[in-house]
């Protein structure tokens, strides 16, 4: 999560209307090979989990959630951040945001910003949205699993938690009656707690970059959309059969669509950074 935290101060260049959106001839659209090798990723993981536990629905939304796991390195995220590196190819008439280079040099890792293409906008995103998607995505699905009735506001309230934002006060009520939550977050059998009242603002971390304090709205609104997907995913893996050849017929007829999961709230120039509480709120 602290990746994650360094790389979510970043600033994207303002979002455009699509300009020229068609590839030129020979050219592959842009966000296609994202898309590939997002679905051919989370395809492989799910079907090496089937095949040691058929039909069993959580297990395989824990190994598609492993694959993607930001902490440290994760080999899949940077491949995606390659990809939209690629992309820049495709799209060179494009304004791909980039840091002031006094500004970048306070990172020790470095998100930079690339092009989501949709039918009506071109939207700049950060990259470490990816990791906010997958990885903090299912974390918040577990806690709005909690509690079912009022799922969607304790996915929202965690979310605020997670980037120093004021979750408001019910939520604040219920994270310190709950105090931690047994996760997959914490281990992947689900034997250790996870603190979630310690998990406050780990992601404002601006003392590790020399940059002003500041939290993410567009990061909430990628770890909701991360809960979502996680859902939809789980929605459709009730429907497959236990058989591999009719799972992975399942899965080709449902491949990932970035256009699909990231909104314009994502664009951090549309749903600027705000800043981070100085302290956790209270519970009264």
């Amino acid at each position: 999560m602290l990746a994650a935290a360094l790389l979510s101060l970043h600033q994207p260049a303002l979002s455009r209307e699509v300009a020229s959106s068609k590839p030129r001839e020979g050219q592959k659209p842009v966000n296609e090979a994202v898309n590939a090798f997002i679905t051919r990723t989370r395809d492989a993981a799910i079907v090496e989990s089937w095949k040691k536990s058929p039909g069993d629905v959580e297990k395989a939304l824990v190994a598609a959630w492993k694959v993607f796991t930001f902490p440290l390195k994760n080999k899949s995220i940077a491949a995606v951040e390659l990809l939209l590196e690629a992309d820049r190819g495709i799209a060179p008439e494009l304004n791909f945001g980039d840091l002031p280079e006094k500004e970048r040099a306070a990172h020790s890792v470095y998100a930079p910003s690339f092009i989501i293409r949709r039918k009506d906008l071109d939207l700049s995103i950060g990259t470490d949205k990816f990791g906010h998607f997958f990885e903090e995505g299912f974390f918040v699905r577990q806690v709005a699993d909690e509690d079912p009735t009022r799922g969607d506001a304790l996915a929202e309230g965690m979310s605020k938690w997670l980037e120093g934002m004021d979750p408001g006060a019910d939520f604040v009520k219920w994270l310190r009656k709950t105090g931690k939550l047994k996760c997959w977050w914490a281990d992947e059998d689900g034997r250790k707690s996870y603190d979630l009242v310690g998990a406050f603002a780990i992601h404002a971390a601006g003392k590790f970059t020399g940059l002003e304090k500041r939290s993410s709205p567009a990061d909430v609104a990628a770890n909701l959309a991360g809960r979502k997907w996680f859902d939809d995913l789980e929605a459709i893996l009730k429907k497959a059969p236990k058989d591999l050849p009719g799972l992975e017929m399942l899965l080709k007829d449902n491949p990932f669509k970035v256009e699909d999961v990231v909104s314009d709230a994502w664009d951090e120039a549309r749903n600027p950074n705000v800043e981070t509480l100085e302290r956790a709120p209270e519970s009264k």
